[in-house]
């Protein structure tokens, strides 16, 4: 199947509890959500929505969704990059007009290159 170059998604942050995310996301991008959450400094629940958000990409892309996920940066700002196979995935957490609640955006960009 090949794959969209490109794939983006908005999530509402909601809270959970730290066992809610874990069943959701799996294990290991549960992991990622505790790495993204210290490095950005950010929630546990902004943190793993903008996983959740990845995930949503990754499915609309045509991947596997269980493809797996990495951190490749993050910036000042409180933006970050994640990675499946050659894609690229950037993340925030942004005020959406009109809505007091976080939103999680994610915007995933690359080729499909046999992922």
């Amino acid at each position: 199947m090949q794959g969209l170059a490109t794939a983006c998604d908005i999530e509402l942050v909601k809270a959970r509890s730290p066992e809610q995310w874990s069943d959701l996301l799996g294990r290991e991008r549960w992991e990622l959500v505790r790495a993204l959450s210290e490095r950005l400094q950010e929630a546990t629940d902004s943190a793993a929505t903008r996983v959740w958000a990845t995930l949503e990409c990754v499915l609309k892309s045509g991947l596997q969704s269980a493809a797996p996920l990495t951190l490749r940066t993050v910036d000042s700002a409180g933006w970050a990059v994640l990675g499946v196979g050659s894609r690229l995935i950037a993340t925030g957490v942004i005020t959406v007009q009109g809505s007091p609640e976080p939103h999680a955006l994610a915007i995933l960009s690359g080729t499909h290159a046999g992922v």
